[in-house]
């Protein structure tokens, strides 16, 4: 069936669309009323696997007032220097070891050789023969021991001589001779390694300036016993000696002393650092006192003191490395 055909519609003078007469006029549908759409429910998106998800550990920690990449790098240098500690540690219990070894070969060697290398047995005694026997049988019997004198009669008693008196052992003084002072933990194996060792300290020592020694020059109270250890174990070596502070006091104590020597002497002094390059510990300047008394002062030193002394001067830190490799070569000799 066809459909009508459309109404037509002519525009009046006022622009008003007009039904032509003998049509129909057109019917404008209602149109139907917009339906709400009910809400999606959005799935989150999941987020893919970060870089730093993967990494095992604790996160690095983030510093207050500093770049990432510096809290990094702090944070990556506090572990470096805590492994160092504990591989030092582990060598000089090492070290304690072997030396305890030695000393237990010793005392067995000293064993064996007053021993004779075995035991001591006593000899058996031998049979008599029948010669022997015979002679024996021969001999007079032994005088009859002298009869009691009468009831009431002193007798007197056979005169035994006297022995020797055993003479007086005169007292030999021991030759004093000075005890060499002991390895420091963590020694080099060989000579060679602590030569090329001490050349190696040496030069991160060159590559320092004397306003790397400002912090802890400038320092009006004393700095921590590391620092202070470190300092004098180092001035001993380069034959400083303690001074009276200028501070107005009558009297100063030994610890005053030498702090104001090394302030004075080696960390204002521009010439400490040709010193150091210059120094040469095969030539025999250093006395044995010298040398265990630096000995004693940085084998003292423990982990938790050498973190203390890199924290407060990384330039003192360094002079600790180079005090510790002169007396390894001085070891060796």
């Amino acid at each position: 069936q066809q459909q009508p055909p459309p109404p037509v519609l002519a525009f009046g003078t006022q622009g008003r669309a007009q039904p032509v007469p003998g049509q129909q006029p057109a019917l404008i549908q209602p149109v139907a009323p917009v339906q709400p759409v009910a809400p999606v429910a959005v799935q989150p998106q999941q987020r893919p696997m970060q870089q730093e998800d993967t990494i095992e550990g604790p996160r690095m920690p983030q510093t207050q007032g500093a770049s990432p990449d510096t809290a990094v790098i702090d944070e990556l240098q506090r572990r470096v220097a805590e492994m160092e500690a504990k591989d030092e540690e582990q060598k000089g219990e090492i070290a304690r070891l072997g030396e305890l070894v030695a000393q237990l070969t010793a005392e067995n060697e000293k064993l064996k050789e007053g021993n004779n290398g075995a035991p001591q047995v006593a000899a058996a005694p031998k049979a008599k023969s029948p010669a022997a026997r015979k002679a024996a049988a021969k001999r007079p019997p032994a005088s009859p021991a002298p009869k009691q004198a009468a009831k009431g009669t002193p007798v007197a008693a056979p005169a035994v001589p006297a022995a020797p008196a055993p003479a007086k052992a005169t007292p030999v003084a021991a030759a004093s001779t000075p005890q060499k002072p002991k390895a420091l933990a963590g020694r080099p194996k060989t000579a060679a390694a602590a030569q090329a060792s001490f050349e190696q300290k040496r030069a991160n020592v060159e590559g320092l300036d004397t306003a790397d020694f400002r912090n802890a020059a400038d320092r009006k109270d004393l700095p921590p016993e590391a620092t202070q250890w470190t300092l004098k174990a180092a001035c001993l070596l380069l034959n400083i000696e303690p001074e009276a502070p200028k501070t107005g006091r009558k009297a100063a104590s030994e610890q005053q002393m030498w702090w104001a020597a090394q302030q004075k002497q080696f960390l204002r002094d521009p010439s400490v650092i040709k010193k150091i390059a210059a120094y040469d510990p095969s030539d025999g300047s250093l006395s044995e006192d010298a040398r265990s008394e630096a000995t004693e002062l940085i084998g003292k030193l423990s982990k938790q003191q050498m973190a203390t002394l890199k924290a407060d001067s990384f330039a003192c830190f360094s002079v600790y490395e180079w005090v510790k490799s002169v007396l390894d070569v001085y070891s060796f000799a």
